[in-house]
């Protein structure tokens, strides 16, 4: 499993996950959403950009081989950064 936390600023450029992680690949969300600016998963899929922002504990699962990225997070509420 790998995992990630962003902070301010923290993004993902558009990418695929390797095929060695397996079939699927998922993102769970942990934080509420209205904690945070930005931040959003961006699924490239059919041409078309479907874009994420779920409450803590739901997760988006999606083929390994398609494209997606994080949108850049750009203010987190005052206390979460305490």
């Amino acid at each position: 499993m790998l995992y990630s936390c962003m902070d301010e600023g923290g993004f993902y450029k558009p990418h695929i996950d390797h095929p060695s992680t397996g079939m699927f690949s998922s993102t769970l969300f942990l934080e509420e959403p209205n904690k945070y600016d930005g931040g959003e998963l961006q699924l490239l899929i059919d041409d078309q950009l479907l874009e994420f922002k779920l409450d803590p504990g739901y997760c988006v699962t999606y083929e390994t081989g398609t494209p997606h990225q994080v949108k850049k997070v750009t203010k987190l509420s005052k206390s979460k950064k305490s």
